[in-house]
């Protein structure tokens, strides 16, 4: 397999790996590969950092992808990365998306605390 177009289908590395596998995927010169990875990413702690690198993208679609995968993972990292594309980024699709997340990660918190 020449190029991560299977992202996740084997998930026998354990997280180092996977981890490895998806800042491969990330440096892949087709965006749609760089979509599919951030899609099946599950997000350990430096994970979330490549995905929030991913906020940089050219591509638009990349970074809306990037955005949901930094919503499932949650975390302080999460949330500067999302508040940094709601504000800044130069598509609108992409700063409704970062909006959306960060409702939804400030809902989680609100039930985590009992708010």
């Amino acid at each position: 397999m020449g190029r991560i177009l299977a992202w996740g289908d084997d998930v026998t590395g354990g997280l180092v790996v996977r981890e490895a596998r998806l800042r491969a995927a990330l440096a892949d010169p087709d965006p749609l590969v760089r979509t599919r990875a951030l899609g099946r990413s599950d997000a350990g702690e430096d994970a979330v950092r490549a995905i929030a690198e991913a906020l940089g993208d050219t591509y638009p679609m990349v970074r809306r992808e990037a955005v949901r995968a930094l919503s499932r993972a949650g975390g302080a990292v999460a949330a500067r990365g999302l508040l940094d594309a709601a504000a800044h980024d130069p598509a609108a699709e992409v700063r409704e998306e970062a909006v959306a997340a960060l409702a939804i990660l400030v809902r989680a918190e609100d039930a985590r605390v009992g708010a």
